[in-house]
């Protein structure tokens, strides 16, 4: 018994942790330093956010602003250009949900294959 709450309890956190990489974000992005919220559903998850430089690098959002966190680490020759916000849209909230019950139900067939194997070994 203890045995089986380890195991599913390893497997709510690790699908659990996954649960938002299953599908790709989306990515807004806007010019400045700051970003305002506009542009972004209101019932939309955030995953990222942070500030790009011209060559598409990105930063942590506090990371590269020394205005709001000094003594923070930031390359000298950076030079912000734009933010980004990488969120999932509502719509994504069922389509994860699907995947992460099938995975749950793959491995609850594994599970149940293997035990039926061991119970026909010990029986035989």
């Amino acid at each position: 018994m203890s045995i089986t709450a380890v195991v599913t309890g390893a497997v709510l956190m690790g699908t659990g942790s996954l649960r938002w990489s299953l599908l790709p974000v989306r990515t807004i992005t806007g010019p400045g330093e700051q970003f305002r919220g506009q542009d972004m559903p209101v019932d939309a998850f955030m995953t990222d956010m942070g500030v790009q430089n011209a060559a598409g690098d990105r930063f942590v959002f506090p990371q590269c602003l020394p205005d709001r966190m000094p003594g923070a680490y930031c390359p000298t020759d950076l030079e912000v250009t734009n933010w980004y916000v990488d969120f999932h849209p509502y719509a994504h909230f069922w389509y994860v949900q699907l995947i992460e019950t099938g995975i749950v139900l793959a491995l609850t067939a594994g599970a149940a294959c293997a035990a039926f194997r061991v119970l026909r070994r010990l029986a035989a």
